[in-house]
């Protein structure tokens, strides 16, 4: 029997560019944190907070960076594959999610969103190869998720394929810029 993917949400960023603690960041009434949590749910049957004064699961190294906090949850959860969402991406479609969890990647370490062409490696699915290399990089000292990430066999989940109310939900925010974009583009989608 296959365990089905943990829910792992990263929310010990600094957010330094944002200004203010993002995981509690208002979108049209829900903390940002609650949002991603509440669709999340609606995919898997457990779901962890990584990091951050809202974690279930402390960071190994706090505020060290995504490298850490994934390996953080790959130590914790041993059995199972992490279906990750950073607590930035509050509109993420529940289809997406599922895509994420179910969609075939028994040869990859990793199904990770494509978004503008470009990886989104905070809204990904890691299977065991990729937990693996997680951890050995942290333990190693890398710090850049984006080299771990190229050095995986990776699948894509291609989000530029969606019609643009949807990937607009797909989006994180990092200042508060993004923010308002994100608050502005609820108007534009059902």
């Amino acid at each position: 029997m296959t365990l089905s993917p943990i829910g792992i949400i990263l929310s010990g960023g600094r957010s330094t560019r944002f200004g203010a603690d993002k995981a509690s960041a208002d979108i049209d009434g829900q903390t940002s944190l609650s949002r991603v949590q509440a669709t999340l749910r609606l995919v898997v049957d457990e779901v962890v907070i990584v990091g951050g004064p809202h974690g279930a699961l402390a960071d190994l190294e706090p505020n060290g960076g995504p490298v850490q906090a994934l390996a953080t949850a790959a130590l914790a959860y041993p059995a199972r594959s992490l279906l990750v969402v950073a607590c930035d991406v509050p509109l993420v479609p529940q289809q997406v999610l599922v895509r994420l969890a179910t969609q075939s990647g028994s040869h990859h370490d990793a199904l990770i969103a494509r978004l503008d062409a470009r990886p989104q490696p905070l809204l990904a699915r890691y299977d065991a190869g990729g937990k693996a290399a997680l951890v050995a990089a942290h333990e190693a000292g890398e710090r850049r998720l984006m080299r771990v990430v190229d050095g995986l066999e990776c699948g894509w989940l291609d989000l530029d394929t969606l019609p643009e109310g949807m990937r607009a939900r797909c989006r994180d925010f990092d200042t508060p810029q993004d923010h308002a974009a994100l608050i502005a583009s609820l108007a534009d989608t059902p």
